[in-house]
């Protein structure tokens, strides 16, 4: 069986003085598109975050709009002082059989996403853009099922 990579941007952060995190516009809006998500029928095994808390309260947004509600796991190797190096070999240890989703900060996941499709240059993701890559057993690189930009997964929760 496939593995099922989900790969996010954060959403919009707070400002000061607002505490750290997202900010509620970024919150309203995140959780619009796990109601789009869950009306594609997506569903996540696990959800790793990002260790900054913009990309925690977005991996918690997206988690909590999803049934069942998937785990949601600190991954240092996706926050702002992580490597695309280590989020690869995080995605790449996980079992073949699960969908995971990964929040976290850019160029992080830009380039995570070309990686693990074979691409030269790294994916660009809008705060809270999001792609779908599946990897078959065996196969070095992945399949581009879907990227898509936040405003047409908001779209989505509307229907939803």
């Amino acid at each position: 069986m496939a593995l099922e990579i989900y790969l996010f941007r954060h959403g919009i952060e707070s400002q000061p003085p607002d505490p750290p995190g997202l900010s509620a516009q970024g919150v309203a809006r995140v959780r619009r598109q796990a109601r789009g998500l869950a009306w594609m029928g997506v569903r996540f095994d696990l959800v790793l975050a990002g260790n900054d808390p913009v990309s925690r309260d977005t991996a918690t947004a997206l988690a909590d709009g999803l049934l069942p509600r998937p785990p949601v796991v600190d991954s240092p190797a996706f926050g702002p002082e992580g490597n695309a190096e280590d989020a690869l070999k995080e995605l790449w240890d996980a079992k073949s059989d699960i969908r995971i989703a990964a929040v976290g900060c850019e160029p992080i996941v830009g380039i995570v996403a070309s990686r693990l499709i074979g691409a030269r240059h790294p994916f660009s993701f809008k705060k809270a853009a999001a792609c779908c890559i599946d990897i078959e057993p065996g196969d070095p690189c992945g399949r581009l099922r879907w990227f898509l930009p936040p405003k047409i997964l908001r779209e989505m929760g509307r229907l939803a």
